[in-house]
């Protein structure tokens, strides 16, 4: 047995080399690393999209305020002027719908941002009716006294 190898006794012959000489390309934080950038990429992408459509959703809700705010009388209203009602609104509910559709957002958020405009201008409005009702009652008091 004495020129039989055992599994053991096998010896691979080792060269020194100076340096490291690893190559990377098999490796899997190569691989991290590019899909952490076009992570980042695609994120970057997103928040740009959402900066624009906040805009575009600051500068409808500001102008459907100023709509409810008008306090011309409907008579007095030009085809221009309530054609720009309309738009205003589609452009509003067309918002809300390319919210809803949107991933990144939880599901109903178009629904819920238009809700939450209405309501407001339901609030505002209330507040118009009540100073009117004052002013009227004020008035009827007034008159009474005479």
């Amino acid at each position: 047995m004495a020129g039989e190898r055992q599994a053991f006794d096998e010896q691979k012959e080792v060269t020194n080399t100076k340096g490291l000489k690893i190559s990377n390309n098999n490796s899997k934080y190569t691989k991290i690393a590019e899909d952490k950038a076009s992570f980042n990429e695609r994120a970057d992408d997103l928040m740009t999209d959402k900066k624009i459509r906040n805009k575009r959703a600051a500068e409808l809700v500001s102008q459907f305020i100023s709509i409810v705010k008008d306090k011309t009388i409907t008579d007095n209203k030009t085809v221009i002027a309530k054609d720009v009602e309309k738009e205003i609104c589609s452009k509003l509910i067309n918002l809300c719908l390319e919210i809803n559709m949107d991933e990144s957002e939880l599901d109903g958020m178009g629904n819920t941002a238009l809700i939450n405009l209405l309501l407001k201008t339901t609030l505002l409005q209330r507040d118009i009716i009540n100073d009117l009702d004052y002013k009227v009652f004020k008035l009827e008091k007034q008159f009474k006294e005479k």
